[in-house]
């Protein structure tokens, strides 16, 4: 992500709450990576942590965000022998129920890229 943060804003009677690109970023990360048949997410650097040794998705997720709303792109490694399109499906929809129970905004669409597999551990 570049070094100016995008915010989601939500307005409501008492004030705003702002929720950076990066929150969302996490979230999706964590829930895709949750799903059965996903090995990894693909072009983490390091071992996926960043330098203050929190979980960071920033290779492997884009979150963009309009006036139209969240769009979010990620990048999956599936496990060898898994149903590669399944597991895709199944990213989209952990990621986009993970997004709006945690940010309380649906994703207009969750776009997967399975980028290669991998042996079983």
């Amino acid at each position: 992500m570049s070094d100016i943060r995008e915010y989601l804003v939500s307005a409501g009677d008492s004030g705003s709450v702002n929720i950076s690109e990066d929150v969302i970023s996490v979230v999706a990360g964590y829930a895709a990576s949750e799903v059965d048949g996903v090995a990894a997410l693909s072009g983490n650097v390091r071992d996926g942590r960043g330098l203050n040794g929190k979980k960071s998705f920033g290779h492997s997720v884009k979150v963009t965000l309009s006036d139209e709303g969240v769009a979010i792109d990620i990048s999956i490694v599936a496990q060898l022998g898994a149903a590669v399109a399944a597991v895709g499906h199944a990213v989209q929809e952990a990621v986009a129920a993970a997004v709006e129970g945690a940010c309380g905004v649906a994703p207009l669409h969750v776009n997967v890229r399975v980028s290669g597999v991998r042996l079983r551990a």
